[in-house]
């Protein structure tokens, strides 16, 4: 498993980890420093994050990860309900080349232990 350090930071062009990050690192453990509230702020430049959409401030990169809908709830089960209950605690993520955006397979990146979309088995 993978440890995200100062000496092995995740690198791109946006200030958002993505799936391309990923490719081939494995699981990757990364602790929560902040989380800020980006509701209306334009993620990429182009589009505005949806109401309630936190981006994770993280340990040992200046790249965040945006969070909302199923992943959100996943951290309230986890860690607590408030976003400062996540600050301090280590989260593992990886890269799943199956999730799709609408009907096209785009990849994205997941929780280590989410459970898959539909809910379950």
């Amino acid at each position: 498993m993978k440890i995200l350090s100062d000496t092995d930071p995740i690198k791109s062009t946006t200030p958002f980890i993505g799936y391309v990050d990923l490719i081939g690192k494995g699981n990757v453990k990364l602790t929560v420093e902040d989380v800020q509230d980006v509701s209306g702020d334009k993620v990429d430049g182009v589009r505005e994050a949806k109401p309630g959409t936190y981006a994770l401030v993280l340990k040992g990169t200046d790249r965040k990860l945006l969070i909302q809908g199923r992943k959100k709830k996943f951290l309230m089960r986890t860690f607590g309900t408030k976003k400062s209950d996540w600050v301090g605690k280590t989260v593992e993520i990886y890269g799943d080349a199956n999730v799709k955006f609408g009907r096209e397979t785009v990849g994205g990146w997941k929780f280590v232990g989410m459970e898959p979309a539909g809910g379950g088995q």
